[in-house]
């Protein structure tokens, strides 16, 4: 697991949810971490892997196709993760990222500093204009 930089995300809890149960793990100082002897997957069936450390945050739906070993005895995880800055996209500070922020980008969309409506929690990139650039950054970080 890296941080957007590449830098490796070391000493991150990585935690599973298998069948309303949590298993966590700490990725180690090259940002790999693994789950081992996990129950198989069917078609169609899905674990739900999250990384989280103050204000970034990772996550994915592990299918059986990410398993490897499937089948045999000792079935593993390990998926390459991007820890993501949250604080960036988190524009009201309410600790999520939803559509109270998108619309606050929206509120400010096309202005820039100085101009009636210019919101700076909607500049991400601190370019000094609420775009495209920016709007296209909340929307790498919102998970639907």
């Amino acid at each position: 697991m890296n941080y957007t930089d590449g830098t490796p995300a070391a000493g991150i809890p990585v935690t599973i949810s298998i069948d309303g149960h949590e298993y966590t793990v700490i990725t180690d100082e090259n940002g790999h971490y693994q789950f081992d002897d996990l129950k198989d997957l069917s078609a169609g069936e899905s674990y739900h892997i999250e990384a989280a450390l103050d204000g970034f945050i990772a996550e994915a739906d592990v299918t059986a196709e990410d398993i490897s070993g499937a089948g045999g005895d000792n079935p593993t995880v390990d998926l390459p993760l991007q820890l993501l800055n949250t604080k960036l996209a988190d524009l009201n500070k309410d600790g999520k990222i939803n559509i109270a922020d998108f619309t606050l980008l929206t509120n400010a969309y096309g202005t820039a500093t100085g101009q009636s409506g210019f919101d700076e929690r909607a500049d991400i990139n601190k370019d000094g204009k609420v775009n495209i650039a920016d709007l296209a950054m909340l929307g790498s970080y919102w998970k639907i």
